[in-house]
C-alpha cells in the first residue's frame, strides 16, 4: 500500500510564508531548499542543532538531495497492518540560479519528473513541464482528508489517471503570495499535452501578516475537466507565529460539498497537537480526528492519529518519519 504524503500548509499560516519558501516545488511537498533545511533542524524539533552545526544536503551548490521514508501501523477494528506509506528520494539539479530539474524515485518507480525556468517574464515568473502533482488546493501531510480523498473516492482520481500527471504550469510566486495555473494531461502520462484529454487546474493564495505575529491566509483553486467533471474551492486559515493555526478548505463539485478544518498547536517545541474535522455532502459523511506529532531530532518524525466516522468506521494509526 503505498500513498502520497503532502506537506503541512499549517505552516504557511503560522508563519505567513509560502511553501516555496522551504521547498523547491512551485507548490510545495517533496525536498526541501536550503531555507528548509534551517526550519527542519533548527526550529522545528525538541533536539535541535545549532545553525553551524547544520547538515547541508548539496554537493557544489548544484545538487541537492533529500528523502522521506514513513513506516505506518494501521490498527482497524480486529486486524493490524505495517507497511511502507512514504519511500521517496529526491534530487534537484541546479545548473543556473534560473533552472530547477527536479526528480521524485519511489518504490513505484520516478513519480515525478520535471523542470523549472525561473524570472521567464519578470522576476519570480515561472514555467513549469514535467510530469508532477497537479496544482490544486493545500497539500496536507494527511492524505485522507477529505478535500484531498475520503473513503477511498480519491477526489483527484474523478479528474486524472494517476497523482502524478504529465502538464505545464505558469505562475508567479512570492513569500507571502503565489498564482497558478495549469494545463495538465488527464491520462497521468507523457506526452504532456493533447487537447483531448487536457484538464485546467489553478492555485492562487496570499498571506497577510497583522499585529506581528498573526497571519492570515486565502486562497482560491480549482480543476475543470468539463461541464460535468470540475471541482471550485477556497481555503482560509488563521495562525499565530510558534503557536497555533487553523484552516479551513472548501471544495465544491456540481453535485456535492467537501469541507476539510484542522487545527495545529504546538505545545512546545518539537511537540504538536492536531485535531480535525471533516464534511462530505456526497454521502452525508461526518469525520473527526486528532493526535500528536513529535518531532524529536531533526530527522525523525513520531505521529499517532485517531479517526472516528458518522458511520461508525474508525482507525488508528502510529507511524514514523525518517527525512
Amino acid at each position: 500500500m503505498f500513498i502520497i504524503i503532502l506537506s503541512l500548509p499549517e505552516f504557511t499560516t503560522m508563519y505567513g510564508l509560502a511553501c516555496i519558501s522551504c521547498h523547491f516545488n512551485t507548490q510545495g511537498s517533496g525536498l526541501r531548499n536550503e531555507n528548509g533545511w534551517g526550519q527542519q533542524q533548527i526550529y522545528l524539533p525538541i533536539y535541535n542543532k545549532k545553525k553551524e552545526n547544520l547538515t547541508e544536503y548539496k554537493i557544489n551548490n548544484s545538487f541537492f538531495y533529500g528523502s522521506d521514508i514513513r513506516i505506518f501501523y494501521l490498527r482497524i477494528r480486529d486486524s493490524s497492518y505495517i507497511f511502507p506509506m512514504q519511500t521517496n528520494f529526491y534530487i534537484n539539479y541546479k545548473p543556473s540560479s534560473s533552472i530547477d530539474i527536479y526528480a521524485k524515485l519511489g518504490l513505484r518507480g520516478l513519480q515525478e519528473a520535471f523542470a523549472i525556468l525561473w524570472n521567464i517574464f519578470f522576476l519570480n515568473t515561472y514555467i513549469k513541464g514535467g510530469l508532477f502533482l497537479p496544482n490544486y488546493g493545500l497539500r496536507y501531510e494527511d492524505h485522507t482528508y477529505f478535500t484531498r480523498d475520503y473513503l477511498d473516492n480519491r477526489m483527484i482520481d474523478r479528474y486524472f489517471n494517476r497523482f502524478e500527471t504529465g502538464g505545464f504550469e505558469i505562475g508567479y510566486a512570492y513569500e507571502t503570495y503565489q498564482f497558478s495555473i495549469g494545463i495538465m494531461n488527464s491520462l497521468g502520462s507523457l506526452p504532456l499535452y493533447l487537447p483531448q484529454n487536457q484538464v485546467i487546474t489553478t492555485n492562487n493564495f496570499i498571506v497577510f501578516h497583522f499585529k506581528e505575529n498573526y497571519n492570515f491566509l486565502f486562497g482560491l483553486t480549482g480543476i475543470y475537466k468539463d461541464e460535468n467533471n470540475y471541482v471550485i474551492g477556497n481555503y482560509l486559515g488563521i495562525g499565530i507565529i510558534d503557536k497555533i493555526s487553523v484552516n479551513f478548505e472548501y471544495s465544491k463539485h456540481p453535485n456535492f460539498n467537501v469541507l476539510t478544518s484542522i487545527l495545529r498547536y504546538i505545545i512546545k517545541r518539537g511537540i504538536h497537537f492536531i485535531i480535525s474535522y471533516d464534511f462530505s455532502s456526497e454521502n452525508n459523511l461526518n469525520r473527526i480526528g486528532g493526535g500528536i506529532s513529535i518531532f524529536y531530532t531533526p530527522n525523525i518524525e513520531l505521529m499517532t492519529r485517531y479517526y472516528y466516522y458518522s458511520n461508525n468506521f474508525s482507525f488508528i494509526a502510529f507511524s514514523i518519519h525518517l527525512y
